[in-house]
């Protein structure tokens, strides 16, 4: 049998190349500057159409609606990179692309995991999941904030550029996307592309390096009270984090990211492919630029029979505030 520690070690490196190994270049994001950018928005499968129930079929076309709502919405509100930006459905985008692949750039949702089927009860607001467009529950196209604390949550939903190929991606903290989720990953991206623009001797990874720990110092950490695990009371939080935090909704969480705070960083916790299925990363992210100022990895993502050797989908934990500590105290 492998030695456990040889083990640890190997799955971290998995998530570490799976989660860090956007190579996208300098070169890349100028050439990406100059490109028309088509907005693909997400179609219905007539396949999968066919196996919906009238309920689930209903459901299906709002969360569907929701999400192009979400990225429309964020890319004409916050989107500033590049000077031409068209929407098509996600079809035609393609297509588009394919035939002239030198002149335009994709941004799209990629998800690992369908969601077509409603599931009902989800989250602590006991709403259906995504948006809905059900006078039931609230008016149309309005968000259940609720969604994010479903499974549902934890399968993976990225957004993209593709140039054909895939240049440059941000995980998102939710399958069903609202518009601050949308928000947050254009921000980051055009971070990223900016800093590539500005320092062509740059590359992904030393972006990440750059986020030190005085943004962290100087800003509030804003801390899910969702996302905050049981045992973690407060103060508990002030013994071990010494600088600004609040502990806030998720809808000031999602303000903050909307308003662009200039105040705050925020706790974006993300799946990511690791090992057999999905594990969490917590990032670190500044409202007002997209920029990750930190994040923290789990060490293994491996359920092994007999262990117990990843936690799927981790809450913010004691450790992972001594963690968020160290970055703050990284100069």
């Amino acid at each position: 049998m492998m030695n456990p520690s040889l083990l640890t070690f190997l799955i971290f490196l998995l998530i570490c190349s799976n989660t860090f190994a956007q190579n996208v270049s300098s070169k890349e994001a100028k050439e990406f500057k100059t490109r028309s950018l088509i907005v693909g928005l997400e179609e219905m499968n007539p396949k999968k159409i066919k196996k919906l129930k009238p309920k689930e079929l209903e459901y299906c076309k709002s969360q569907i609606e929701g999400n192009n709502y979400a990225l429309k919405t964020a890319v004409e509100k916050y989107w500033k990179f590049n000077s031409t930006v068209e929407f098509l459905p996600l079809s035609e985008a393609k297509k588009l692309l394919k035939n002239k692949a030198n002149e335009y750039a994709l941004l799209s949702f990629l998800k690992y995991k369908d969601y077509e089927h409603f599931r009902s009860g989800a989250g602590w607001s006991k709403g259906p999941n995504n948006y809905t467009t059900s006078t039931q529950w609230s008016p149309a196209l309005t968000y259940n904030s609720g969604t994010h604390y479903t499974t549902a949550a934890n399968e993976i939903m990225t957004i993209n550029i593709d140039m054909p190929s895939t240049i440059f991606s941000v995980n998102l903290p939710n399958l069903y996307v609202s518009l601050p989720d949308a928000v947050y990953g254009i921000k980051q991206m055009e971070y990223v592309f900016n800093r590539l623009i500005e320092n062509d001797k740059l590359n992904f990874r030393d972006i990440l390096k750059e986020g030190s720990g005085n943004t962290l110092k100087d800003k509030t950490l804003l801390l899910c009270k969702n996302d905050l695990d049981k045992k973690l009371d407060e103060e508990e939080i002030k013994n071990i984090y010494p600088y600004k935090y609040k502990i806030v909704t998720i809808e000031e969480i999602d303000k903050a990211i909307i308003d662009q705070d200039n105040e705050c960083v925020i706790v974006q916790i993300v799946s990511v492919k690791g090992g057999k299925g999905n594990v969490s990363i917590h990032y670190l992210s500044d409202t007002s630029t997209g920029r990750i100022v930190g994040y923290v990895v789990p060490t293994i993502a491996l359920r092994v029979k007999g262990t117990k050797l990843i936690t799927y989908n981790e809450k913010i934990k004691e450790k992972h505030l001594k963690e968020y500590l160290e970055i703050a105290n990284c100069k």
